[in-house]
């Protein structure tokens, strides 16, 4: 992270951004291609190919095949579009390792073939290690850009184009940028790095990024590959279609409600810099507890307050047990695992040496002595917050209480704004812990309280909206 702005403005990763851009118009237009397949029915074909929302669509009109094949011999695998197959004309050279994702037939005396292709690249793309770009095109008109939740800086290239802001990570550089009126989220890798490692970690990143602005964007990848940090020359591209994007998920950092009921000169506190960003990226992309509760915690937006609430308390969990992992001298009563050990092995010596018929239940002390080092089930949850220095009201607590209600498939609620408020509050609890856990200090939002607010419940001080952790 110790690059300069000066630097960054000079050799990327704005400079030549809108060739990539340029080049997805290309393949925006419908163009012919010559198919390559070891499939006979295949082989030699011409399709049509463009790049739509999502994926690639293909066609191939009037489809014929060499006299001595017979095609229904190859209708298992759709005539050789199911199977992987290169497509080939006089600009581009790309690869269908997967085949087709949708594959239709028209009959009209020949037969017609079309659908779509949701995974193709150049044939160079992934060879070797390389500088790495993926843009994902944000098309959802309630879009709240990079600079709401994340204090970034911010560069000016020329009057067309525009860069809305930059984080600099230690291996990343992360940025939004508006370009004939569409925005994209960009990831560049800013070291030389395989491709395997980066898509492995770019979906770290992208979870991450949704896990403070609530939006998990993921629709497509487009995939950028070169031998320029700058990205000035394109060595290779791919394109895959992931998953519907999950939009307006929980955040408890909504910085445009915060900077509305709070003080400009107190707004920055709010925003997660590049520092702490950088943080919350490496932990999630070394620890795959952490990611697998992140994951957890934005997969959930789309679901029902049922499963959300259960979901939650298994993210409570987990988090818990990872901040306690991590702090077993600071949590437990024995600070340290051997000499814990060493008091169990000479307690279950001297209960061995003691008669039955001085128990009622031995195998219960017995377990007792295996346990001694464990705190109670509201303790182990509310140890962790205060070591942390986030304070719990009764709501608070009285919330993780009931976590097993819902893990165990009990819903203790009729009232349907009653289980919202919980799922709210277990949202919350989970985002303070990770926050924290990642070394983050500053305002964030009381989303359950918030939640009240909006049905018209009345509020007392901004305090009853927000949280300093």
């Amino acid at each position: 992270m110790n690059r300069t702005i000066k630097d960054i403005s000079e050799n990327g990763p704005f400079k030549y951004f809108e060739h990539h851009i340029k080049y997805l118009k290309i393949l925006n237009k419908w163009a012919s291609f010559k198919a390559i397949s070891d499939v006979p029915t295949l082989n030699n074909a011409i399709l049509k190919i463009k790049k739509g929302e999502r994926s690639f669509y293909y066609k191939a009109n009037n489809l014929t095949t060499p006299k001595h094949v017979a095609p229904v011999a190859f209708q298992n695998i759709g005539y050789g579009f199911k199977k992987p197959f290169n497509l080939v004309n006089e600009k581009f050279e790309f690869y269908v390792p997967e085949g087709v994702n949708i594959h239709n037939i028209a009959f009209s005396g020949k037969i017609d073939h079309f659908g779509n292709i949701n995974n193709l690249n150049t044939k160079s793309f992934s060879v070797g290690e390389k500088y790495y770009r993926a843009i994902i095109p944000i098309k959802y008109e309630e879009h709240n850009d990079i600079t709401i939740f994340f204090k970034t800086e911010s560069l000016k290239v020329d009057d067309w184009s525009k860069p809305i802001g930059l984080l600099i990570l230690d291996k990343y550089d992360i940025f939004e940028y508006s370009f004939e009126g569409i925005n994209y989220i960009v990831i560049d890798a800013t070291k030389t790095i395989s491709f395997e490692k980066f898509y492995d970690q770019l979906f770290k990143i992208i979870y991450c990024f949704a896990f403070i602005s609530g939006n998990l964007y993921r629709d497509e990848l487009n995939l950028f590959s070169s031998t320029d940090k700058t990205f000035r020359e394109i060595d290779g591209f791919a394109f895959k279609e992931v998953a519907p994007s999950i939009i307006e998920n929980l955040t408890v950092i909504p910085y445009r409600f915060i900077r509305s009921i709070k003080r400009l000169k107190d707004f920055d506190e709010t925003r997660i810099t590049s520092y702490s960003f950088n943080i919350i990226v490496n932990k999630t992309i070394s620890e795959p507890e952490l990611l697998r509760c992140i994951k957890l915690l934005t997969e959930a937006a789309n679901l029902s307050l049922e499963l959300r609430t259960s979901i939650y308390s298994v993210c409570l969990e987990t988090i818990r047990n990872i901040i306690q992992e991590k702090n077993q001298e600071k949590l437990f009563p024995f600070k340290n695992k051997p000499d814990c050990r060493s008091f169990i092995d000479a307690s279950k010596e001297i209960l061995a040496g003691i008669p039955d018929a001085s128990f009622n239940n031995r195998d219960a002390v017995k377990k007792r002595i295996e346990n001694i080092n464990q705190l109670g089930n509201t303790e182990s949850f509310t140890s962790v917050f205060k070591l942390l220095g986030i304070e719990l009201n009764k709501d608070d607590i009285e919330c993780i209480n009931r976590r097993n209600d819902f893990l165990h498939g009990r819903i203790p609620f009729e009232d349907i704004d009653e289980l919202r408020y919980v799922a709210d509050k277990l949202f919350q609890l989970v985002e303070y812990l990770i926050l924290k856990y990642c070394e983050y200090s500053g305002v964030v939002l009381n989303q359950a309280n918030l939640t009240l607010a909006r049905k018209n419940m009345p509020l007392e001080k901004d305090k009853f909206l927000l949280r300093k952790i």
